[in-house]
């Protein structure tokens, strides 16, 4: 790999949304006439310029709101549309499609409401409510998808059971959708319980295809990207997993480092990827040796490149073999790239600018985005 260089900031950058008040932003995509999306939670009250002048007003219902914001090229707001409940509603994570439309996902607790707000309007126009139904006795996070046309007219929608969705990603026929399921119990003397990560497909028309945990051990599903038709998941684990789909194939053992007391005391990331039809698993492999939780995963061409942020010896394993092994020379970020089998690891070792960063994006194989918070 050649060296890389942090990508520097482009001049031509759309002017800042007009908003008056806080929102928690948790996702953002640019659309094809130059403006933009915005995927936040509504914690308190604020104020949208709309693209005729006019200030729309709006706090949350209940203790938050989800917010979709649509924006033009000027960073007035064109349309929002607002997921209200009694509870905590919360916007999660969106993906522009082509054509402009927009699928916007978040968290669902007992009921939702979908309003849209127009420019020129102050009034909420009724777009859909929904409220799922939960059996007696049943407990667990549920999430909710919708698809929206480019004017934010709703085209279809879906609520996922059991399912604390922490984002979306684009599939080759539909949408890939990433969160936490169903807790598990760790081992060792003190009993702790833990989310288990879970991948779930769905269709273009928000249909569910197949869904799975992609690890038997305690573990959480970060990004996702597809390779050469196949969705490939990147994540974290602890103690001693096997990697599998919904159908038989099953990986060999990984494990991470147990502290003195025999419980497992790292998180290791992992790389597991899908067949996009069926979810049955074509590969596995382990970042043995630890990484931090900020993980940026993308395909350019065949091949998959993923940074994580550590500051110890890395060893890649892909199922019983180690194929190589990765010493920084200091405390930082580290790019690893493999063929769209797993295979052919290359490492890369890339310095942060001065700064106080938290995180990285990659925007190409040699073109990486830093991030982080100012004072």
């Amino acid at each position: 790999l050649a060296p890389l260089a942090p990508c520097a900031i482009a001049e031509d950058t759309p002017p800042p949304p007009q908003v008056k008040g806080k929102l928690a932003l948790s996702g953002a995509a640019s659309c094809e006439d130059g403006g933009y999306l915005l995927s936040a939670t509504l914690n308190e009250a604020i104020s949208l310029q709309t693209k005729d002048g006019a200030w729309l007003e709006l706090a949350p219902e209940g203790e938050s709101d989800g917010l979709l914001l649509r924006f033009e090229a000027t960073g007035r707001v064109r349309w929002a549309l607002r997921a209200r409940g009694s509870l905590a509603e919360e916007g999660r994570d969106l993906r522009a499609l082509v054509g402009g439309g927009v699928v916007w996902a978040g968290r669902l607790t007992r009921d939702l409401t979908l309003e849209r707000f127009a420019s020129g309007s102050a009034r909420a126009q009724l777009v859909k409510t929904l409220t799922p139904a939960q059996p007696k006795g049943e407990v667990g996070e549920r999430s909710w998808v919708v698809r929206l046309s480019r004017t934010g007219q709703l085209e279809s929608h879906a609520i996922l059971g059991h399912f604390d969705l922490t984002g979306i990603e684009r599939a080759p026929s539909g949408f890939v959708a990433l969160g936490r399921g169903p807790r598990l119990t760790l081992p060792g003397r003190r009993k702790r319980r833990v989310p288990q990560g879970v991948v779930a497909t769905l269709d273009e028309g928000l249909e569910s295809v197949w869904a799975s945990p992609p690890c038997s051990a305690a573990s959480g599903v970060s990004r996702a990207t597809v390779c050469s038709g196949s969705i490939v998941v990147c994540g974290s684990f602890m103690g001693e997993g096997r990697f599998s789909g919904p159908l038989g194939r099953v990986s060999p053992a990984y494990k991470t480092r147990e502290n003195m007391n025999g419980a497992p005391s790292d998180l290791d990331p992992f790389l597991a990827s899908f067949d996009a039809r069926t979810g049955e698993l074509r590969w596995s492999a382990q970042l043995e040796g630890g990484g931090g939780g900020q993980f940026s995963l993308r395909a350019f061409g065949d091949r998959l490149y993923f940074a994580t942020h550590t500051d110890s010896t890395l060893t890649y394993r892909r199922g019983r073999r180690s194929l190589s092994t990765f010493e920084l020379p200091a405390g930082g970020w580290c790019l690893l790239s493999v063929d769209a089998h797993g295979r052919d690891p290359q490492w890369e070792y890339v310095p942060p600018p001065d700064g106080l960063w938290s995180g990285l994006r990659l925007l190409g194989p040699k073109r990486v985005l830093f991030y982080g918070a100012v004072k």
